[in-house]
């Protein structure tokens, strides 16, 4: 039986660890071993359809070092197929901060008008081209309250800004914190940074009914997912300078390269809109370490199973 891997392991140790069992394959077109396929190894990069992962009859095992999972499409075999995948709650995940880091350097930017001066097209010695402000003159509200928004807002206070958060699960409320409405926050908030997940009930979570909020002046990140946000009302908004500028580092159908083609954020000049490739979680250290917690994970289980004479043949 084999494991396929649409992406590479990492870390040396972990292909042994798996080959303990299983045999590692890198061919996603040998039709005569799809039979022998009884587990996919995959990162963000591709999207596995309903259609690509019923071609594997024996299909029981997805390891997948990320947090989202809308990478893959299961149907009717979410039930057939265990996945090993990152759980915020899981205490190892605290060593990772990559997309908290990233989004902080993405604030950072918005907040001193970085961007506005690198994409200007002529050199302008005029340093007040773009008003600026100290960060204790500037409010960033945080939509998310998890693992990455709360360090997010941890470190925004630490460094002066004023931070509201929006945050339905009550439970992850914190009184040394400004928890608000959405609405206040959105009219309250220079900057707008999105830490919520993707599931079905927040797909377009932000949509024009809460995009009109938005003082003209804000700057929306999106560092989650893009299927969060209602990527045809955010266009209609940066077109009509209904909002300033959105830093996105995720959209939506990110792996398939048909619709991104198609995808109507590329038609906003980039003076409104700067798209980044998903460089959140995209460290070496972090990607390590996410690896090797899926790969633990997965061979912890195994191993339970070897030791219940209950392993596959």
């Amino acid at each position: 039986m084999k494991i396929l891997c649409y992406e590479p392991l990492f870390l040396k140790k972990n292909i042994l660890k798996v080959n303990k069992y299983f045999d590692l394959c890198f061919s996603k077109n040998n039709s005569k071993e799809f039979d022998q396929i009884i587990g996919i190894f995959t990162r963000l990069s591709n999207f596995l359809s309903f259609n690509d992962l019923k071609k594997f009859k024996n299909l029981k095992y997805i390891i997948t070092p990320t947090t989202g999972l809308n990478h893959l499409e299961l149907n009717s075999l979410s039930n057939k197929i265990k996945i090993f995948s990152l759980k915020s709650s899981d205490k190892r995940m605290q060593e990772i901060n990559s997309t908290s880091e990233f989004t902080i350097t993405l604030i950072l930017l918005a907040a001193r008008k970085i961007v506005d001066f690198i994409t200007c097209k002529k050199f302008n010695p005029n340093r007040y081209q773009f008003k600026t402000f100290q960060f204790k003159n500037l409010t960033v509200g945080i939509i998310g309250f998890g693992r990455i928004g709360s360090k997010v807002a941890q470190i925004l206070k630490k460094i002066g800004f004023n931070v509201l958060i929006y945050e339905k699960n009550k439970k992850k409320i914190l009184p040394k914190y400004n928890f608000v409405s959405l609405k206040k926050l959105l009219r309250n908030s220079d900057i707008v940074s999105i830490h919520i997940n993707y599931v079905n009930k927040n797909k377009n979570f932000i949509n024009k009914k809460n995009l009109i909020f938005l003082k003209k002046e804000s700057i929306l990140i999106n560092t989650s997912r893009g299927e969060v946000i209602c990527e045809k009302d955010l266009v209609n908004f940066l077109k009509n300078n209904k909002i300033s500028k959105a830093f996105l580092d995720v959209i939506s159908d990110e792996q398939n390269q048909f619709k991104i083609k198609k995808n109507l954020l590329f038609t906003v000049s980039k003076d409104k809109l700067i798209i980044f490739p998903h460089l959140g979680g995209a460290t070496i250290d972090a990607m390590h370490l996410t690896e090797n917690i899926v790969i633990d994970d997965f061979i912890k289980f195994m191993d339970k199973k070897y030791k219940n004479n209950l392993l596959d043949d």
